[in-house]
């Protein structure tokens, strides 16, 4: 039998509980669960009794609660695809409502197959997954009914404040669209002003071309006191390392910076290679085209992007781009 701590079975019991209110649509059978796993029983109904977001629904089932939610996948502890989806599916429900509310006004609704159905069709998630987001939702007070049970509504404080960002976002995302057929040199420079609009909306601070003697920065992103030079390319070919090595140039100029360097064409085999050899000098964050894209479109966040590629870099010493 293996031991275990109570914060291991505190984690499996939110983690469990969150696949069955997502994927399965029922309690979760926590006896059933202890049983399996072989735990102590004493830690386990402490586990229980301290809460961490579940609460009783009868003897033995347990039902996760929006903080459990919250908290769940704050700590990762589902899947991460499963994470990325009900964000999607979310946002798709939001947009939907978000749109009502902007063509017909505070009195806009939407009948809830339809809303399910537009979700579904956006995500291509099971109905199921959408039914347990657009229940999450409810809970969260971001949607609330109108016109009869089965029509609801935007909440007017909650529910605005969550839309607004993901309005901002689709019309970043419209632009995106619109500048890939422009000539590579104005395409660069709209992909930087679509760089700074992104990081903006997730609440950095964002300097455009900075000058020094000799040199020209596109954007200078920062949070407290965490900076980052960021180049933005679209070229037709890959990136060298000759202009890694340039770049790494104004990284090295000043202390405690990294760098990002966004490039829709790729990079060659030399520049991810001479990335990972100079990482402890000039740490430089690698995005390709799958990356900006992610972010310009709301599939991924450029928070989640930039932790993940840093955790890469300083765990495995891999410069990694998509």
């Amino acid at each position: 039998m293996t031991d275990f701590t109570l914060k291991e079975i505190q984690r499996e019991l939110l983690r469990s509980a969150y696949v069955a209110f997502f994927t399965e649509r029922a309690p979760l059978d926590t006896r059933k669960l202890c049983t399996q796993h072989g735990w102590d029983t004493k830690l386990y109904e402490r586990a229980l009794d301290e809460g961490m977001g579940i609460t009783a629904r009868d003897s033995g089932h347990y039902e996760i609660q929006t903080t459990g939610i919250r908290i769940a996948e704050e700590w990762g502890l589902p899947d991460p695809d499963l994470i990325e989806k009900n964000d999607q599916i979310r946002a798709a429900l939001l947009i939907c409502f978000g749109e009502v509310y902007e063509r017909d006004g505070p009195m806009g609704s939407v009948g809830h197959r339809e809303a399910l159905a537009e979700a579904e069709a956006a995500t291509g998630a099971s109905s199921g997954l959408v039914e347990a987001n657009f229940d999450y939702l409810l809970q969260l007070h971001l949607l609330e009914t109108h016109g009869g049970v089965s029509f609801f509504r935007l909440d007017r404080y909650h529910g605005m404040s969550a839309w607004l960002p993901l309005k901002k976002l689709k019309a970043l995302s419209r632009e995106f669209e619109a500048i890939r057929a422009l000539e590579p040199q104005p395409r660069g420079r709209a992909l930087e002003g679509l760089f700074q609009q992104l990081a903006e909306g997730e609440g950095w601070t964002v300097d455009t071309r900075v000058t020094a003697p000799g040199e020209e920065i596109d954007l200078v992103i920062s949070r407290e006191d965490s900076f980052y030079l960021v180049e933005c390319r679209w070229w037709s070919d890959p990136i060298g390392a000759r202009s890694i090595r340039d770049f790494q140039g104004k990284l090295r100029e000043r202390s405690g910076v990294q760098g990002i360097f966004v490039s829709m064409s790729g990079f060659t085999k030399d520049a991810q290679e001479l990335v990972e050899r100079t990482t402890s000098d000039t740490p430089t964050l690698l995005f390709g085209r799958q990356d900006a894209e992610g972010a310009l479109t709301g599939k991924r966040t450029l928070k989640d992007l930039l932790t993940e590629k840093k955790r890469s870099l300083v765990l495995r010493r891999q410069a990694r781009w998509g």
